[in-house]
């Protein structure tokens, strides 16, 4: 859910909190010490996995570049590893198609992580989304040539269910 409205307009006067523009109900911190401190006392009071949930609750209802990408970072750090896989690998798929690949592979080698901590079955089509991704990544960075990502293909494809 989005910010109760009194408590929106409360923070925007007192300055903690900025519209991210004037034609948009997003927001971000005025101050990244203030997120720091309520992130601190929130782990402190044993609260910070369900701040990130709240969190990740409240992006699911948005849309833009780099959405699904922090939504899934929250659910990981709300402990919803499962849940947080379908926004993580569309983050991944949206940094590739950027031209991001150096920042899409570190994100695709912690959803690989991801997908051996919830003990995802080999024959999950996750895993063939994580060697088409891999391949491709490969290739943009020219760590192999057509020629060899040809021959990588085939072995994705029986993991894909189209």
């Amino acid at each position: 859910e989005s910010l109760p409205q009194e408590l929106l307009e409360q923070l925007l006067q007192q300055q903690l909190i900025q519209r991210n523009s004037s034609f948009s109900q997003s927001w971000r911190f005025a101050n990244a010490m203030l997120r720091e401190s309520l992130q601190r006392q929130a782990k402190e009071s044993k609260r910070l996995a369900t701040h990130h949930w709240v969190c990740a609750t409240m992006l699911a209802r948005k849309q833009g570049r780099g959405i699904a990408e922090r939504q899934g970072r929250h659910l990981q750090l709300a402990g919803k590893i499962s849940e947080a896989l379908p926004p993580f690998l569309e983050g991944i798929w949206e940094r590739e198609e950027a031209g991001e690949y150096s920042l899409a592979e570190s994100l695709l080698n912690q959803w690989e992580e991801m997908l051996e901590q919830v003990n995802t079955s080999p024959e999950h089509p996750y895993w063939g989304e994580q060697w088409l991704l891999k391949s491709r990544i490969a290739e943009d960075l020219g760590l192999i040539n057509d020629q060899e990502c040809l021959s990588i293909r085939p072995h994705v494809f029986q993991h894909l269910v189209i």
